[in-house]
């Protein structure tokens, strides 16, 4: 049993429990995922088998009986598309929960929603959500930026590292996410991020930034450097 599908398993049992049915009860779940994605390694391709086994074990084991309903959009992430198949399928079909998106900005949309409509969701991300409050019903199986940011924030403060600098991914949501939330809880604890560069990766992995002459700056303003 994978850890996937394990997870999908324990959130309709907890479905059952938080909802207060009976044993044999059904459920509608709306399943946001892009489909057929060229980058997306979360598209419905490769998620797909596990919520499939997850639904027959609930039924054979915990006879809770599963309707999967699609929420599918094409090729790529959209959070235009996400919270326009979450809407529908929330009106249309008194979903029971949602499994899905995979999308770092659509889960932001959808996740909102889902708590204002008190929809449980799960996803696989929500890595980069900065205001945990505002997303009630989300449980996500990834780990959190906050804490990471601690981790590295704690490694500098081992070794009395307290200034710094950073180079991240230039436009991409979670490097960005992750460069701002690092240097504001640094700065709030007493630690001093002295420069800070950016390069760009194409779809493709190339670096097309002059990663010489990024290091060459960094290396004269800082001794220690954060690198992602």
């Amino acid at each position: 049993m994978t850890l996937m599908h394990l997870i999908i398993i324990v959130f309709f049992q907890w479905i059952a429990v938080v909802s207060g049915e009976v044993a044999d009860s059904s459920f509608k779940v709306g399943v946001l995922m892009v489909d057929g994605s060229v980058r997306n390694r979360f598209d419905i391709q490769r998620i797909g088998p596990a919520i499939d086994i997850a639904a027959e074990s609930c039924q054979s084991r915990y006879n809770v009986k599963l309707s999967l309903l699609r929420g599918y959009y094409p090729k790529k992430c959209s959070a235009e598309l996400a919270i326009g198949r979450a809407t529908d399928l929330a009106m249309n079909s008194e979903i029971s929960a949602y499994i899905g998106p995979a999308c770092s900005d659509d889960l932001q949309v959808v996740g909102r929603f889902a708590s204002y409509r008190n929809i449980p969701i799960l996803t696989g991300l929500g890595d980069v959500l900065k205001e945990r409050e505002q997303f009630r019903t989300l449980i996500r199986m990834s780990y959190d930026l906050q804490d990471k940011a601690h981790a590295i924030l704690a490694f500098l403060k081992h070794f009395k590292w307290k200034k710094f600098g950073m180079i991240y991914r230039q436009n991409d949501v979670y490097y960005t996410a992750m460069a701002d939330l690092l240097y504001y809880l640094a700065t709030s604890d007493h630690f001093e991020v002295i420069c800070q560069q950016s390069y760009i990766r194409a779809a493709n992995k190339t670096i097309l930034s002059d990663l010489e002459k990024i290091m060459d700056t960094m290396r004269a303003c800082s001794r220690s450097k954060i690198i992602f």
